[in-house]
């Protein structure tokens, strides 16, 4: 007896055995063997997991109706050209001012953790060796990454974003320097 449901019918429209349609929904493959066979209930859950992987409209899934075509989350007929668009969709070219407005929050976190660090080599007298290591970093991470030389342009960035606000104004470098004597001057307090 060949259980149809809309699981196995996705799967199969996929061309993935069950091993790799699990993967991809991140389930495990008794899972997907357990709703392909009916065994277990589709929960709406599952469902929106599955459709957020593949594109399928949760409510297609839910509804259970395998003679109805598959629909996309748009509620047009489901393709795997439309499958390829959605896992495409990560490394689409965006621009690069978008994507440092997408970084500046860990970009802000990694300078403050940074400036931490350089406060704590400061104060141990160790700053030498800091600026040493730092810099052999960069230039591993050069040869591993490239340099294609658009610092200029991502610091250019920055005085354009809301935080680049100081450095326009100059008041940047004092805001850092006053920063770490702050912070250097309640460790030593400690």
């Amino acid at each position: 007896m060949k259980h149809n449901t809309t699981v196995r019918l996705l799967r199969k429209a996929l061309g993935l055995n069950k091993r790799d349609f699990a993967a991809l929904v991140n389930y495990s493959t008794d899972t997907i063997h357990s709703l392909e066979l009916e065994r277990m209930n589709l929960s709406t859950r599952a469902a929106t997991k599955i459709a957020q992987a593949t594109g399928v409209s949760a409510y297609w899934l839910l509804r259970g109706c395998t003679s109805y075509p598959i629909e996309n989350d748009r509620n047009r007929r489901w393709d795997l050209d439309y499958f390829r668009e959605r896992q495409a969709e990560p490394f689409k070219p965006v621009s690069h001012e978008a994507r440092f407005q997408e970084m500046a929050p860990s970009f802000e976190s990694d300078v403050k953790g940074l400036l931490g660090i350089y406060a704590a080599a400061l104060q141990s007298d160790k700053l030498h060796l800091l600026r040493y290591d730092f810099h052999r970093f960069r230039q591993e991470m050069a040869e591993v990454y490239g340099d294609n030389g658009t610092a200029m342009e991502l610091v250019g960035l920055m005085k354009s974003s809301q935080e680049g606000e100081l450095a326009k104004t100059g008041r940047g470098d004092r805001l850092v320097k006053t920063s770490l004597q702050r912070r250097l001057s309640r460790t030593q307090a400690e």
